[in-house]
C-alpha cells in the first residue's frame, strides 16, 4: 500500500524558520541557497500542495513533530484498512 502524503509548511515565515533552524542544527547543510530561493521553494509547495488536493489526497500541515506523526499514522491506518478490510470472523 503506497500512501502520499505531502507535508505542508503552512506558512511563509515558518518556512524561512525551518531552513534557518536546519543550518543551525546541520551546519554541514547550509540554508544559504535555500534563502535565495525562498520565492521558488514556496511557490513549489503552493502548486504541489494545490495537486494533492485537487486530487484527492490529503495534506497534513507540519507544525509539531506529534501531532504529524499522529495524524501520518491515521492516514496510513485508514488507506491500509480501506485496502485489507479486517475479517470479522477474527472480531468476534
Amino acid at each position: 500500500v503506497v500512501v502520499p502524503i505531502p507535508l505542508a509548511v503552512t506558512t511563509y515565515g515558518q518556512l524561512a524558520r525551518q531552513l534557518r533552524r536546519r543550518s543551525r542544527d546541520q551546519p554541514d547543510r547550509s540554508s544559504s541557497p535555500h534563502k535565495e530561493q525562498l520565492n521558488a521553494i514556496w511557490d513549489i509547495q503552493t502548486h504541489m500542495l494545490d495537486q494533492a488536493e485537487k486530487n484527492g489526497i490529503p495534506v497534513i500541515a507540519n507544525w509539531n513533530i506529534d501531532d504529524t506523526v499522529r495524524r501520518i499514522l491515521e492516514q496510513v491506518i485508514k488507506r491500509i484498512v480501506a485496502r485489507f478490510p479486517p475479517d470479522p470472523t477474527y472480531l468476534g
